[in-house]
C-alpha cells in the first residue's frame, strides 16, 4: 500500500461563484502551481472533500485541486438541491479547469 504524502497547506483557497450564480464553491489548490493538474472529486450526498484527498498525489509533480461540490462541505448554500444537477456539476468542473 502506498503511503500518503505529507500534509501541506493549500497555496490558494477561494470561493468560486458558479456560472449560474446559485452556488458558491469552496476550492483549494495544493502542490506545484505549474504541475500536471489533478482534480479530486468526492462522493456524496453532502460529504465534501476529505482532508486526506490531496495527500494521494505527489505535490512536487501535481497541481492538486480539491473542491466541495454544490450543496456539499464548505460550499454554500449547504445541503441545497436547487440548481444541483449532473450537467451543472460538469459546468462547474469546466469553470474550475479553465480559470
Amino acid at each position: 500500500m502506498h503511503r500518503l504524502y505529507p500534509e501541506i497547506q493549500p497555496y490558494l483557497e477561494e470561493v468560486m461563484t458558479t456560472n449560474d450564480s446559485h452556488h458558491h464553491l469552496w476550492v483549494a489548490h495544493f502542490g506545484n502551481p505549474q504541475g500536471l493538474p489533478v482534480i479530486c472529486l468526492h462522493g456524496g450526498p453532502g460529504a465534501g472533500t476529505s482532508p486526506l484527498m490531496h495527500r494521494f498525489f505527489d505535490p512536487e509533480t501535481y497541481q492538486i485541486v480539491c473542491f466541495d461540490q454544490r450543496g456539499c462541505g464548505r460550499s454554500q448554500p449547504s445541503g441545497s438541491l436547487h440548481s444541483n444537477t449532473t450537467d451543472l456539476l460538469l459546468d462547474d468542473l469546466d469553470q474550475i479547469t479553465t480559470r
